[in-house]
């Protein structure tokens, strides 16, 4: 190392810094995985919940249809 203690301190900052930077980018790749996931199953949830939603107006409607072909005295 070098007579100058400054020097020696910012090499030792930037050293962690580099070893800072190879933790986060393997952290990175599972991280953006797990957001993918996650992501999906949301598009996933809402997607059915629309489905329901139609599927249920739809059962309303056929009981709307039954009523009215329904002779009433039966």
């Amino acid at each position: 190392m070098s007579d100058d203690p400054v020097l020696d301190m910012l090499r030792s900052i930037r050293a962690d810094m580099a070893e800072m930077r190879v933790k986060q980018r393997a952290q990175r790749v599972p991280l953006g995985a797990i957001e993918r996931s996650l992501a999906l199953k949301r598009d996933t949830a809402e997607t059915r919940a629309e489905v329901s939603g139609r599927f249920d107006r739809r059962l309303d409607r056929r009981d709307v249809i039954e009523r009215r072909l329904t002779p009433r005295n039966a």
